[in-house]
């Protein structure tokens, strides 16, 4: 994209209006249900209670959320309120209403003032204790409340403005200052990872970093290459993970630049980073919607983003699965859009689209050429010697080999 004199502009791209959170329901039992969070598989969830209609009256519910990893901790968000203030709804940074309160009790006094939010709050450990205590009077408006927890730990290493250079062997995780908690203000964070043997992947996974009227105050700037003075892919902010979540380097490297002004902060983000083989085949990746994200990606660069789902092909020969990978390019100030497929068989023969010609093994005409030319040699070498050679046909999918 670029203007009437060949300048190039920022592709602006908004998001819709959603948070990409799995939610499940609360449900209220005679002792305590304890919900299990696992910070690698699932950093954060949203819970409600109850799923549908008013809670029910003289109950007590209690609820304790456990982070799996001991050294994480949990922020919590609660939203849509609906519980009067007859009733308490109670938070304690423990494993029991005996541990220390986080707050006053979350309530609202009329159907007027219910659906508020409580703003983000922080354990010390890993554990959160929650419990409701309902009393005999009911209203019209106690449908309960909504809860997000965000489970982590700061895995930045940046206690400090600075820059750090990674040379990639395995997937890392990478947070913002003081995650799951606010990250601090006037921070600058560069991360240049580097990965000799093939490109660098960089993943969303969590994403609430300051937005505000299509400005980003702060941001996550992912640049395709060992400096902030490479090619920008993506400048990206707001309260959810972009349906762009998927970002990879052309090259060896990719550069990660976390800012945060001197303003407000909010719980910043969550994302992993992994090594991709040069000779590796592409797998499918699915990208996440995503609420109120903000992207401003500059064209000039030559990074590629997500895949699509794979597809199956049954034939008559063979079964493929065909995964297209759609690959973002630039050449100049012109966009254009490249799509590279990848058999995958049965067998161990894969076809390279970057390597020098062979035979594809869907294409059963050139196989049969290849082995045929080859037999022929051989049966032509063993005559002239006097031997005598027996040999038998034998089909393997749909390339023919000949022993």
């Amino acid at each position: 994209m670029a203007d009437r004199h060949g300048t190039a502009l920022p592709l602006l791209i908004f998001i819709s209006m959603f948070q990409p959170s799995l939610s499940d329901t609360l449900t209220c039992t005679s002792s305590v249900s304890t919900i299990n969070l696992n910070p690698s598989t699932d950093p954060y969830k949203t819970y409600k209670y109850p799923a549908t209609g008013l809670y029910p009256r003289t109950t007590t519910c209690k609820w304790l959320f456990q982070a799996t990893d001991a050294s994480s901790r949990i922020t919590f968000e609660v939203t849509s309120i609906y519980v009067d203030c007859g009733d308490t709804l109670k938070f304690h940074d423990g494993t029991s209403s005996s541990a220390s309160a986080i707050g006053s009790s979350v309530c609202c006094s009329s159907s007027s003032s219910c659906g508020s939010s409580k703003p983000p709050a922080t354990t010390t450990g890993n554990s959160l204790f929650l419990q409701l205590d309902s009393d005999g009077t009911d209203n019209s408006y106690e449908t309960g409340f909504t809860v997000t927890v965000v489970v982590g730990k700061d895995e930045s290493n940046c206690s400090a403005s600075g820059t750090f250079n990674v040379n990639l062997a395995s997937t890392l995780t990478l947070t913002s200052p003081q995650f799951p908690d606010k990250y601090p203000i006037s921070r600058n964070c560069t991360y240049t990872y580097t990965y000799s043997n093939g490109n660098v992947q960089f993943e969303f996974i969590y994403m609430k970093v300051e937005l505000y009227s299509g400005t980003c105050f702060d941001s996550v700037e992912i640049f395709n290459g060992s400096s902030t003075s490479s090619p920008l892919i993506a400048k990206v902010c707001g309260d959810t993970v972009p349906a762009q979540n998927i970002f990879t380097s052309s090259g060896t490297s990719l550069t990660i630049k976390f800012s945060s002004d001197g303003q407000e902060t909010k719980t910043g983000f969550l994302a992993r980073v992994t090594p991709v083989d040069q000779t590796a085949v592409s797998s499918s990746v699915t990208t996440g919607s995503s609420s109120s994200a903000y992207i401003t990606t500059t064209i000039n660069n030559a990074g590629t983003t997500g895949t699509n789902e794979p597809s199956t092909v049954n034939d008559s020969s063979t079964t493929t699965e065909t995964s297209t990978q759609q690959q973002y390019e630039t050449s100049g100030n012109v966009e254009k859009e490249s799509t590279t497929k990848v058999i995958n068989l049965q067998s161990t023969t894969i076809k390279d689209n970057n390597s020098p010609f062979i035979a594809d093994s869907t294409d059963s005409n050139g196989g049969v050429i290849a082995a045929g030319v080859t037999v022929a040699l051989v049966v032509i070498a063993l005559f002239v010697a006097g031997g005598v050679i027996l040999f038998k046909k034998k089909k393997k999918r749909s390339i023919d080999i000949y022993d």
